[in-house]
């Protein structure tokens, strides 16, 4: 009976029960777990666009184990975390694998910032806290909300 097993190299005990071995010798089986990073993207704000000063960021994010959260950051300082908030079948389709019984893997944001030049830059997390980095944009924010 297997009671756990974690990402990484796992030595399993085999038991042979007599009626399915020929020796009835218990064997030992090298099993790898493998878990792959999270994969993603920031889509808004566009790289070098001008945005009003409360925008939102939004992009997308699918794992082979589901995502924990997604973290988004300005100028380096964590702001907000990405909430789910629309459903993306182009990424299911793309990634199956990533699916879950859910097509739910767009993300946004609310982001509020002063007037000048800033950088946004967006991770992934996934169940395990596997992190990936979804990618930066930067951008500006209008002197003014007139636009």
């Amino acid at each position: 009976m297997v009671r756990s097993l974690y990402v990484g190299v796992s030595v399993l005990l085999v038991a042979c029960a007599a009626a399915n071995c020929a020796d009835g010798r218990d064997t030992r089986h090298t099993a790898r777990l493998e878990n792959r990073p999270p994969l993603g993207a920031i889509e808004e704000p566009r790289e070098g666009t001008t945005v009003p000063r409360l925008f939102k960021v939004r992009g997308w994010a699918a794992d082979d184990r589901g995502i924990r959260m997604v973290r988004v950051f300005l100028d380096g300082e964590l702001i907000s975390l990405g909430e789910f908030a629309w459903d993306r079948p182009d990424v299911s389709s793309a990634h199956p694998d990533f699916r879950h019984g859910t097509d739910r893997h767009g993300w946004e944001a609310m982001v509020e910032t002063v007037p000048g030049s800033h950088t946004v830059r967006a991770e992934a997390v996934d169940i395990d806290y596997v992190t990936s980095d979804l990618g930066s944009r930067n951008f500006i924010v209008f002197h003014s909300d007139l636009q």
